[in-house]
């Protein structure tokens, strides 16, 4: 018996050695318990976080972000931004991640309900805002044209209705703002 559980014990190791070690996105998710959820007033080790772990996964990360992201409106709109941030990937595959980027941010937006409270009505509003102006910027980079032009009529057609959305606008360099501009 005891030859038995010394060898399961070894193979367990040997395993856990040949995989990654830990739940994929476990110390994000202990970091974001230990903040509330405040993505934007930490945005900066939620950054440094999610690096990280997709150098840890390496190949495995595309598979783990799905059931990381779990319908998280919150989850999908940051990793998505993080995945197009230049200065954490340099050198690395730009398309690749900006089409992950932008699947991410079309599952988002598919997530957001405008129901509940007027203040959380609008903030789904904020939200589709946000995320359909990266969206279109991504498409655009991307060569989607007719989806970036999608993404913008949306934006534009939500701030025409409530003008103080326009505030929702996320900031963004001047390059992705001609860009944004230049969707017809």
């Amino acid at each position: 018996m005891r030859p038995l559980i010394f060898v399961s014990c070894v193979l367990l190791l040997i395993c856990g050695c040949m995989s990654p070690a830990g739940d994929p996105f476990s110390e994000i998710s202990q970091f974001e318990e230990s903040v509330n959820g405040r993505w934007a007033t930490h945005s900066q080790e939620y950054k440094r976080l999610f690096r990280e772990e997709l150098r840890r996964l390496g190949n495995q990360a595309s598979a783990a972000l799905p059931e990381y992201l779990d319908g998280n409106q919150d989850r999908h709109y940051w990793c998505s931004t993080f995945l197009e941030d230049a200065d954490i990937f340099k050198g690395e595959r730009t398309a690749q991640r900006h089409v992950l980027a932008l699947l991410i941010l079309e599952q988002g937006l598919a997530l957001i309900r405008e129901e509940g409270s007027a203040e959380e009505v609008m903030d789904a509003k904020a939200s589709k805002v946000s995320m359909n102006y990266r969206a279109a910027i991504l498409a655009r980079k991307l060569g989607f044209h007719p989806l970036a032009a999608q993404h913008k009529a949306r934006v534009k057609e939500i701030i025409a209705k409530e003008r103080i959305l326009h505030a929702a606008l996320p900031a963004c360099s001047e390059e992705d703002r001609a860009l944004y501009d230049a969707i017809k």
